[in-house]
Parts: structure tokens; C-alpha cells; sequence
């Protein structure tokens, strides 16, 4: 069920207006805060990692919401029954310190207002944030009134490889190209992980969108959602650009790819080992105009913490960075420091990829300071 809303245009022109400025494309990792009382809505399987997360790091766990009899998380550690309420209602935000809303999208923007209202200071929100621009606009408008301090789960953000990716800069030259390779659709539900990070990794404000949409297939979570693929073009304020092709005819993970001035990064298994080429030494201050130079590999460990050349390049799998994404939104939401994955960055997000849509559905690009207001304020099924 969503909650109806009307946004005046000259409240969302003002939104808009702020969104600018490296503060929105932050990646860093929160001082880890431990202890916390934390609480989940939705024990599906983000909600279930969501409290695995919470566990590892010593928080008490202050409820558990989901009105289903057996959900996901419960089935997978029946302990948890002792926790488990059926109705936000039932939790006392007196004796919670963040709230994490875990469900799927279409619930986050009612229950991020129920929360507000209910006297929830700290809330995290999985991404997306919403099915629309405008229910993020009001989630952050509400926000603002209530004085509530609201983080999204785009985890890359809290990501140690995609900070160091951002530190290589300073010796290769900025970002020109972004290149994310994905099967499966899903522009929103999973697209936007790969929107955000297109942003943080170019460092720059989007200019303008192109996209084409691929037929959506039957969505996996149930027939009231859709959420189709796209092969999406992005360029950018100091003129890098990025493509995102998330289709729905492509059943593999097919990779990254980020050029640099002078080289290129690249990953076909994110969690395996990275690639960076890279000019000679001798080669380092020829003219980049200076076309077909060779490159050499060179070493990248997209963390910090392996110790040595046999070790894996990451510490930690897959499902075990994802429980660190999810502890780092928490300690986000702790923290009084600038944000790194707040509403506005959630807001900038979900504009790039309703002007996405508009382009998908129009055949043309479409300059994200001209999205039209009708895609601002309609909602998209996402899951």
C-alpha cells in the first residue's frame, strides 16, 4: 500500500537545488560503534542479514517487526521468536537507538513517516529509498521537521575498495569512464546500487541520462512488482560519463571496468582480484593524447587489510561484505557526522533512475535539471 503525497514543485525544485557537491558522494568507512540498540522491520532476508550484522557487533537487539507467523529470518534462527512483534506500534523508540527498515521498497516510505511520527530519531532504510523521487523528497522534508536523522543502505559507499579507488586519482588522473556490466534487470532494486556508485566513483554532478529500457520478466517477489532492465548512459558535470547495462536477457555478473587518465581498473568477480593497468614510468608524463603507449599491471588489493601476496585479495566474501555494508549503515545512522549515504545522495539516486525511465520510455535524453514532474512523482513498482 503506498502513501499518497503531492509535493509542490517549487518544494521540489528546492530539493533539487541541494543536491550538489562532493558531500553527496562521500565513501568512507563510520567509526564503528558497538552496543547500540537496534532494531529491524522486515525479517526477510536483508532483514535477516540486517540482524546477523547487528549480532556480530555486540548491539542489543531492541525488536524485531514483521507481522508474518514464520518469517525468513526466524525460520533461519528460531531464537529470534523472542524478539518478534507484529507491528512497529508495539516498539518504544525511547528504548531504540536506530531503526532499520528492511522491507521491501514499496513499505519504506510509509513506514519511514510511521517511525517520525512514532518518535524515531536514528533510521536506516535499505535502498532504494522509495518507489519514487517524491516519496524521498517528502521522507527527507519530514526528516527535516521531525529531526530525524536518516541513513540508505547503498553500501559500496561504506565500501574500503571503492575508497581506494577514489584515492588513485591523485597519481592516475581523474575518472573519465565508468563502464558496470549486470544481468539479471532491475534497474531499481538492484540498479540503484550501481547508479550510486557510478556517481561516487566519477566524483561529479550528473548533466544528463540516456536509456534503453529491456522488457521487464516476471519478478521473483510477486506479480505486484516490475522492475525492468536498461542499458543506461550517464555523463557528468566535468564531462566523465558512465554506462550501467543491468538487462534482463543477461543471466551473469559480467563485471567493471574504470578508466583512469592514465589506466584502467577492472574486476570481473567484485570479491576476486582486481586489475589495474597502467602506464611505464617512462610513459607517465607523455601527453595523454599520445595514443596506443603500453600498459603494465600493476598491484591493486582492493583492501588494505590482506597481508600478504598469497592472501586473498579481500578479507571477507560476498555474503560477508554485505554484513558490513549493513553494520556500517548503522554506525552511520549513530554518528553526528556528515552523513556519507544519506537521504540527499538517496534522493540524487532515485532522480537519475526515474530520468531513466523517462528516457526509456521517450527515446531521448533526457538532462536531469529537465526531468519531467510527472516521473518525479510517479511510483514505480520496484521490489
Amino acid at each position: 500500500m503506498t502513501t499518497s503525497i503531492h509535493i509542490e514543485p517549487a518544494q521540489r525544485s528546492a530539493v533539487f537545488e541541494q543536491l550538489s557537491g562532493p558531500q553527496l558522494r562521500m565513501v568512507a568507512t563510520p567509526p564503528a560503534i558497538r552496543g547500540a540498540r537496534v532494531a529491524v522491520v522486515g525479517l526477510g532476508m536483508m532483514g535477516a542479514r540486517h540482524v546477523k550484522a547487528l549480532q556480530r557487533r555486540d548491539h542489543v537487539i531492541a525488536g524485531l517487526v514483521d507481522p508474518t507467523e514464520l518469517p525468513f529470518a526466524v525460520k533461519q534462527d528460531p531464537t529470534l521468536t523472542q524478539y518478534q512483534v507484529k507491528s512497529m506500534a508495539e516498539l518504544d523508540p525511547a528504548k531504540v537507538d536506530v531503526l532499520v527498515i528492511a522491507t521491501t521498497a514499496d513499505l519504506h516510505h510509509r513506514l519511514a513517516l510511521d517511525a517520525m511520527t512514532q518518535g524515531f530519531k536514528r533510521i536506516v532504510v535499505e535502498k532504494p529509498v522509495s518507489q519514487s523521487v517524491d516519496q524521498a523528497i517528502d521522507i527527507k522534508l519530514r526528516a527535516a521537521a521531525h529531526g530525524t536523522r536518516v541513513i540508505v543502505n547503498h553500501g559500496r559507499r561504506f565500501c574500503e575498495a571503492y575508497g581506494r579507488v577514489r584515492k588513485l586519482k591523485q597519481d592516475l588522473g581523474e575518472v573519465r569512464s565508468v563502464a558496470l556490466r549486470f544481468g539479471g534487470g532491475a534497474l531499481g532494486c538492484v540498479g540503484t546500487h550501481w547508479i550510486d556508485l557510478a556517481n561516487t566513483t566519477v566524483d561529479s554532478d550528473v548533466v544528463s541520462v540516456h536509456a534503453t529500457l529491456t522488457e521487464a520478466i516476471k519478478n521473483p517477489r510477486g506479480d505486484r512488482f516490475s522492475d525492468p532492465g536498461a542499458s543506461l548512459f550517464i555523463v557528468y558535470e566535468n564531462n566523465s560519463v558512465a554506462f550501467i547495462d543491468s538487462r534482463d536477457d543477461v543471466g551473469f555478473m559480467a563485471g567493471a571496468n574504470i578508466s583512469f587518465g592514465k589506466a584502467e581498473l577492472s574486476w570481473t568477480e567484485e570479491f576476486g582480484m582486481w586489475n589495474l593497468r597502467r602506464r611505464n614510468a617512462a610513459d607517465d608524463q607523455k601527453p595523454l593524447s599520445q595514443y596506443g603507449l603500453p600498459l603494465q599491471s600493476s598491484p591493486f588489493l582492493p583492501s588494505e587489510t590482506a597481508r600478504s601476496a598469497q592472501a586473498a585479495p579481500w578479507p571477507f566474501s560476498a555474503q560477508e561484505a554485505v554484513l558490513g555494508y549493513a553494520a556500517c549503515a548503522v554506525d552511520d545512522a549513530l554518528s553526528d557526522h556528515e552523513p556519507i549515504s544519506g537521504i540527499d545522495a538517496a534522493i540524487q539516486t532515485m532522480r537519475v533512475f526515474a530520468a531513466a525511465r523517462q528516457s526509456g520510455s521517450t527515446g531521448k535524453s533526457v538532462r536531469i535539471s529537465e526531468l519531467d514532474s510527472s516521473y518525479s512523482a510517479q511510483i514505480f513498482p520496484i521490489p
